[in-house]
């Protein structure tokens, strides 16, 4: 008897742990489907947020500090901090951010560099932008940024046409599944200084100014507004159509055209010594850029008319890669104006330059450069040439 109740023990509790043991496959099998469940509702939450335009990211924060050794014939030599750069950006969406650039001048102070706003997709063609604010001109030649640039300095060339941030609404457009970019701003005009040519940077003579001494020369120089604001109610209305020929050339035409307001013929007059015959600023550009392998060509022209008075310039560099670590660049530029020059004011003065570059990376964004300009200029007769020859040797540090 007692055999036989053991046996029917032991045989329910076999039975049981069969039914326990499928009932916990039972639960694990549910709970597993339910997990499936929740990830694809979360999946699907997540395309739902980013169709929407959730937010990307959040605030980010780069920059870079640059310094300088600079050795000019017109000036004493000196080492300066040049600037320290602070570069806020604020994806609000996966289209729209907006951006800062706020640079430090140890010399010189606070600078708001650029400010703006741009929204992608808006505009023709897959690849479109807008943007509102202030920044460069992206609607002028190739715009002056570093690596467009080559050489750390600016040219003759870009002082006088397109240095300059301008404030506005820029609208950059991909034509012909975006071989072709068709880009039109409407603008705050520039308003008419100067520059310093052979000179260091943010030295005394590197502002704008209407009299200098008899070293620091001027370029005749298209120029933002201190104010940030515009001089007269008629915005200016900057275009550059570009695109590529063949794989490695890339041509472009730019224009832009403005009224000359009572401001800007003023500074005009003062620093050419020639009076306005008529209301308008106009520009007109061709530029081309040729790359393959270690070697880059590009080169720009402009022909400009400041309310009768005219000038063309011009500028060529040749580029050429020697490994991951050195790169070397020549740079050719000239700029003459069709008035006779004037003794008393050197921005009227033709002229020419050559320089030569070598840059050295030292990490992915951080390098040496050392530059050597050679500056010439054509004044009146009777008037002597100055000497202005610049050597700068750069370091550069990226965060």
């Amino acid at each position: 008897m007692k055999k036989t109740i053991i046996t029917m023990i032991m045989s329910l509790m076999i039975a049981g742990s069969a039914c326990v043991a499928a009932l916990a496959q039972d639960d694990i099998a549910e709970v597993k489907k339910q997990i499936a469940s929740l990830e694809s509702k979360l999946a699907k939450l997540e395309a739902g947020s980013a169709a929407a335009g959730a937010p990307a990211s959040s605030l980010k924060f780069s920059g870079y500090l640059r310094g300088r050794f600079e050795m000019s014939q017109a000036e004493s030599n000196t080492f300066q901090s040049t600037e320290v750069a602070f570069q806020p950006r604020w994806d609000a969406s996966d289209r729209i951010h907006a951006q800062a650039n706020l640079w430090f001048y140890p010399t010189n102070g606070f600078y708001l560099e650029s400010a703006f706003m741009s929204v992608d997709e808006l505009g023709i063609g897959k690849g479109s932008k807008m943007i509102f604010g202030k920044t460069r001109n992206m609607s002028y030649g190739i715009v002056p940024t570093g690596p467009n640039r080559l050489l750390s300095n600016y040219s003759l060339y870009s002082d006088s046409y397109h240095h300059d941030r301008v404030w506005g609404i820029q609208s950059l457009n991909k034509l012909d599944s975006g071989n072709i970019d068709l880009n039109v701003s409407v603008i705050n005009g520039y308003t008419i200084g100067s520059r310093g040519a052979g000179i260091a940077l943010f030295s005394a003579n590197s502002a704008d100014a209407i009299t200098t001494n008899n070293q620091a020369t001027r370029v005749l120089a298209n120029r933002e507004e201190a104010s940030g604001l515009d001089t007269n109610n008629n915005k200016a209305v900057s275009m550059r159509i570009s695109g590529k020929v063949t794989k490695n050339l890339e041509l472009g035409l730019s224009g832009y055209t403005a009224r000359l307001s009572n401001t800007d013929a003023a500074n005009l007059l003062a620093r050419t010594a020639f009076t306005a015959t008529k209301r308008r600023h106009t520009m007109l550009g061709g530029e081309f850029r040729y790359k393959e392998g270690p070697w880059v060509w590009q080169a720009e022209y402009t022909t400009a008319d400041i309310g009768g008075y005219k000038s063309k310039g011009g500028q060529t560099v040749l580029g050429y890669t020697v490994d991951d670590n050195d790169s070397v660049y020549v740079q050719y530029g000239q700029i003459a104006y069709k008035t006779a020059p004037v003794a008393a004011q050197t921005a009227t003065w033709d002229k020419q330059q050559i320089a030569l570059s070598w840059k050295h990376n030292l990490a992915k964004a951080a390098w040496l450069q050392l530059e050597h300009e050679f500056n010439r200029e054509d004044p009146p007769a009777g008037t002597a040439k100055v000497k202005n020859d610049l050597t700068l040797l750069e370091y550069f540090v990226g965060f």
